[in-house]
């Protein structure tokens, strides 16, 4: 899946600087690595897709089969296409395809995420305060929940969720965000403004600068893990933020407006408005149960300097050759 997704941003780039005639016949040459992941993917899914389909068929006409479905995307996806009456969806090979995107928009973004993550905590000059806070307060939500995970018990971990909004902020791996193409013929303009943007153009909102600016977060590029963490009355410095979406001021004066999940104009890892990433609420659950499940079985080394990631167009990759020492905790599962 990793060759598949930088494949596909391989293809994006140099098709962003090909000239439109040559565009279909260098974008099929391109694609053939694509072609070649997806008979990969196709090998490895489809008995699973076929089998899960089949079991699906049978439930629906044998009420004495017992078989209880798998909580997962192919059950999801099985189970959407029979409430909507589209038989299309219940192809195998478009389900195989489905899976393929599913992935290329979850893998990368989840895996620099947390690479960023770990190594903003652990090179902090404060990191020797950061995990024992992070390990207590995961270890006493875990244990008010009998030992079991949930949503809600996830959503207690408030030093936890500002660990990763803060690593996000300052470790952005975008320089914009909500880029869109100008498809009218006569363009789009702002005559206030003074400006005209051409057919073709793009179009895109800064998110590097808003994050790492001094009026609005103080001392920018420190990683703070717990900037969010804030009380319920402390007013926050996005307090200039308008939630045009609901119509009304979204000025950040409780919790609820500063965990990892709130999107607005000076916070846009998963962009913002009508439509904000929604994988958010599902990378937001992963990266917290990767923290939790490190902090409570692994004591981790220090770094005495975070690794630099690297620029690549618009794009800020984390180190991901960086090698970081642990050791297992006395007790720990």
């Amino acid at each position: 899946m990793h060759k598949f997704t930088m494949n596909a941003i391989t293809i994006m780039t140099v098709l962003q600087f090909t000239p439109s005639f040559l565009t279909p016949l260098i974008g099929r040459l391109l694609a053939i690595p694509i072609r070649r992941r997806l008979e990969e993917t196709r090998r490895h899914t489809l008995p699973i897709i076929t089998e899960r389909l089949a079991n699906f068929e049978r439930k629906q006409h044998d009420p004495t089969f017992k078989w209880q479905e798998p909580n997962d995307y192919l059950s999801w996806h099985i189970s959407l296409a029979h409430s909507e009456n589209r038989p299309d969806e219940l192809n195998p090979d478009i389900i195989a395809r489905r899976l393929l995107a599913l992935d290329f928009a979850a893998l990368h973004t989840t895996a620099m995420g947390s690479i960023n993550c770990v190594l903003d905590i652990i090179a902090s000059p404060s990191s020797d305060g950061y995990i024992p806070r992070i390990r207590s307060e995961v270890t006493q939500v875990l244990a008010e929940g009998g030992g079991v995970w949930s949503k809600a018990a996830l959503n207690r971990c408030h030093l936890t969720d500002s660990a990763f909004r803060e690593s996000l902020r300052v470790s952005n791996f975008m320089s914009r965000n909500v880029q869109k193409k100008v498809l009218h013929p006569e363009g789009l303009g702002n005559k206030a403004e003074g400006w005209t943007a051409p057919r073709g153009a793009y179009i895109a909102v800064d998110m590097h600068n808003p994050q790492h600016d001094p009026e609005i977060y103080p001392d920018p590029e420190r990683y703070d893990a717990f900037r969010f963490a804030t009380s319920l009355t402390q007013e926050l410095p996005t307090a200039a933020s308008t939630d045009r979406e609901n119509g009304r001021s979204s000025t950040e004066t409780s919790r609820g407006n500063t965990v990892v999940l709130t999107t607005s104009g000076i916070f846009l890892p998963f962009g913002h408005g009508r439509h904000a990433c929604p994988g958010r609420f599902f990378i937001a659950v992963e990266i917290k149960l990767m923290l939790a499940y490190m902090v409570i079985n692994y004591e981790i080394e220090p770094l005495v300097q975070r690794p630099r990631n690297r620029w690549l167009g618009g794009i800020r990759l984390p180190p991901t050759k960086t090698m970081i020492r642990v050791k297992r905790r006395e007790g720990s599962v």
